[in-house]
């Protein structure tokens, strides 16, 4: 997911760089409570997405049918699922507008789809779309991070808590909202006239795109400074409880092991002869 909305449109976001944690937590991400597969639900996902509402640009609607259908997902795994679905219809949208000039298949189809041939008129408007692209992918691996910390061997203060998960809340409703936008405005250039390309909709889209990027980064600051608390804090919380495990007699040296081993991972070791990942007991 992270590689396709990374890729797209590398002209307007060709400093963005991929962290190799970020990346891990990522792929690690454990989908709970699903009795679909992966595939499924981004398809569900994507239908949703391109689906106009009853009322057009009611966003705050069309966001919350995706909560709904996303209710058994942990926060992390919501905002990931929703990108993956809208990196689906994005990617396909950048690879036939970078191949089109030079590869006579993506011509053809731009042209069944009636993409916009001309497209110096848009720039700003791609800008702004990459630029939204590329700040829903730093809100989402925050509320990774976030969601990643060891909170089960030690818990944040009830404050910190509280401010972290009401601002976790706002990230990924206006994460998923954004990227509803960007799915309308993908469908809209699909859409487009050649007489619409130069006309005051295409300013107005870009204006709308580049208000979400503001709104975005802002609660991106807040969260990633609220984030690096919560870490702060656990790190010295930690390092406490393990001076006190050295110091304590203990019948076995499970809890040791797990405080060492399995912060972050619940499977820390495997069977090799299984091939298969196992706990500590």
């Amino acid at each position: 997911m992270e590689n396709v909305l990374s890729y797209t449109a590398t002209s307007e976001v060709s400093s963005f760089h991929i962290d190799a944690n970020a990346k891990n937590d990522i792929s690690n991400i454990k989908i709970v409570g699903a009795e679909e597969s992966l595939a499924q639900i981004i398809c569900k996902i994507s239908h949703e997405m391109l689906v106009r509402s009853p009322r057009e640009g009611d966003l705050h609607t069309r966001t919350m049918v995706l909560f709904d259908l996303l209710g058994n997902y942990r926060w992390d795994a919501k905002v990931v699922l929703v990108l993956a679905a809208f990196a689906t219809s994005y990617g396909e949208f950048w690879l036939i507008m970078q191949l089109y000039p030079i590869n006579p298949l993506a011509a053809s189809v731009a042209m069944l789809k009636q993409l916009p041939n001309d497209l110096r008129m848009l720039k700003p408007r791609f800008k702004a779309l990459s630029s939204l692209v590329k700040t829903m992918l730093d809100v989402t691996k925050c509320i990774i991070k976030f969601e990643g910390l060891p909170l089960k061997h030690v818990k944040l203060d009830d404050g910190s808590m509280a401010i972290a998960k009401s601002y976790i809340y706002i990230a990924a409703y206006w994460v998923t909202r954004s990227a509803l936008a960007c799915s309308s405005q993908i469908t809209d250039l699909k859409a487009m006239k050649p007489e619409q390309v130069c006309s005051n909709s295409t300013a107005i889209a870009a204006w709308q795109l580049s208000s979400l990027v503001y709104r975005l980064s802002g609660i991106y600051t807040r969260l990633s400074r609220q984030v690096d608390l919560c870490h702060q804090q656990i790190e010295t919380k930690l390092y406490q409880k393990l001076l006190n495990l050295f110091q304590e007699v203990h019948a076995n040296n499970q809890e040791v092991l797990g405080m060492l081993l399995a912060l972050r991972n619940d499977l820390p070791l495997k069977d090799t002869s299984a091939q298969a990942k196992v706990c500590l007991n």
